[in-house]
């Protein structure tokens, strides 16, 4: 079929990843479980081998299985263990053959099916199934709708859905399902690097090197957002992309397709990406205010409410009725108003998005130092932040300064890991108009301390977002800290 990806050898490294990472993640989230119960501040080396074991098997206990690897469609991720009780997210339910927490596959002959695709926003996650706006459409629809068929509507969306998972899923799912229409969900974190699943049925990033859905060697959490770094912009050109070629799929198909944006976005950052990836179908913007405030919901979830998902319904309903020729609604009462498009409206968006999402990335520090402070929000790949220990691989974001023409690194030994040395490590800038590279050799015999530079690429201007990657040719498991370990980071400055 059109969108799907080619499966080459890189599903058995995904394979053997999800064993080897997914057998220490679980370890590791388990001592956290375990340090949490007691009063005590302890170490793994604190334990008898017989307490590890129990450790592992009470954390599977407490956890709760309630997910299974896609093998069948890698791209897809993972979905709920199919057709079984699961209570998750403030919620209980029984997932469907395919697992989602949706209605069953086959579809009626006198049913309109409308497929809702997105993430944990689109699932509901903290509210009940019939609570989360797809359902809360559904009933508007069978009251208004006049259609003249029974409308249904049907969840394709997980808690940790990237665009990727979420479009793959629609094109792996498409003939089971049967859509009648689609309604795209996107949220402001769907470029991040999707979630692959514990031995125990959970799920988590991968913090080794492990290719993503985007091409990343290794997992990325931006807790910045709008970032206007070239690999952050490149992964919203993929996501688009994506939702692009989904769209003109669905469109040779027959199948009407509209785009919802929820949670928090700005518009110029949308209008830009849609106008950039050619998308041609209506699109509505959720009010910013329904993701604070009284619209959020409570912890741990900290997503929509109840009166959040039906006021999100009704301007679902509002932009299908302009589509599918429903019997329209009188929203304008309603307390909070959405933004709708027929197409892109006319602009210079790429220098307005500039212009609108500055003010999310301008406090990024303009250097990282270890032990001072760290903003963790820097640290997009995986490392431990506050000390800079990495593995494999990482990313952390600084802000260019003006004069600045080359980024020095400074990276400590790890005392206690002597047989891993020598080590590798190469450090990438990279950007649109040419990317930099360094390389350094950190000895076992050698100075505790490394230092080394790269240059800046010229097209990055001050103020602007620098991804400065930093790779391990190998890293190794410590007796006292079960996550891969190479070096410290201790500094990136800018001279």
């Amino acid at each position: 079929m059109v969108l799907r990806q080619t499966v080459d050898s890189r599903i058995a490294r995904i394979f053997l990843g999800f064993a080897v990472f997914g057998f220490v993640g679980t370890l590791v989230c388990g001592l956290g479980w375990f340090i949490s119960q007691s009063s005590e501040i302890l170490s793994i080396n604190d334990l008898t081998k017989e307490d590890r074991q129990r450790l592992v098997e009470e954390f599977f206990d407490v956890s709760g299985k309630r997910y299974a690897p896609s093998w069948f469609a890698p791209s897809v991720g993972y979905t709920l263990l199919r057709g079984q009780k699961v209570t998750a997210w403030s919620d209980t339910f029984t997932s469907n053959e395919i697992g989602y927490r949706t209605g069953p596959v086959e579809k009626p002959a006198d049913v309109f099916r409308i497929v809702f695709v997105g993430d944990s926003w689109t699932y509901g996650m903290g509210v009940r199934e019939q609570e989360s706006f797809p359902k809360r459409l559904e009933e508007l629809a069978n009251r208004h709708g006049g259609y003249g068929q029974k409308i249904e509507t049907w969840s394709l969306a997980l808690p940790g859905y990237n665009t990727m998972n979420q479009v793959s899923g629609l094109e792996v799912f498409f003939d089971r399902i049967e859509p009648d229409a689609v309604v795209f969900c996107p949220t402001r974190n769907d470029n991040d690097s999707g979630l692959y699943v514990l031995p125990n049925g959970s799920v988590r990033r991968p913090t080794g090197v492990l290719r993503d859905g985007f091409g990343a060697d290794h997992s990325l959490t931006y807790t910045y957002r709008f970032l206007d770094s070239f690999p952050y912009l490149d992964r919203w050109n993929q996501a688009f992309g994506a939702l692009a070629k989904a769209e003109h799929w669905l469109g040779e198909r027959g199948v009407p397709v509209i785009f919802f944006f929820v949670a928090y976005w700005e518009p110029e950052f949308i209008h830009r990406n849609m106008s950039d990836a050619g998308c041609r179908s209506p699109y509505v913007i959720a009010p910013n205010e329904m993701a604070s405030g009284k619209w959020k919901g409570p912890p741990p979830w900290f997503h929509g409410t109840p009166e959040t998902y039906d006021l999100y319904a009704r301007m679902v309903y509002a932009a299908l009725a302009e589509t599918l020729d429903w019997t329209p609604i009188d929203t304008t009462q309603d307390e909070l108003q959405a933004s709708y498009f027929e197409n892109v409206p006319s602009g210079d968006w790429t220098k307005e998005s500039l212009a609108a999402t500055r003010r999310w990335w301008s406090q990024i520090p303009n250097h990282y130092r270890a032990h001072q402070g760290v903003n963790k929000s820097q640290c997009a790949g995986p490392m431990d932040c506050p000390t800079g220990l990495m593995g494999r691989a990482t990313t952390v974001l600084i802000l260019r300064r003006d004069g600045s023409d080359r980024v020095r690194i400074r990276v400590r030994r790890v005392e206690d890991m002597a047989g891993l040395y020598p080590v590798r490590l190469t450090a990438t800038i990279p950007d649109e108009g040419g990317s930099t590279l360094a390389t350094a050799i950190v000895l076992r015999d050698g100075p505790v301390v490394t230092d080394f530079e790269l240059t800046l690429p010229e097209s990055i201007a001050p103020g602007s977002v620098i991804e400065v990657q930093i790779r391990a040719d190998r890293a190794a498991l410590a007796s006292d800290v079960l996550a891969l370990r190479s070096v410290y980071i201790e500094r990136i400055e800018q001279y």
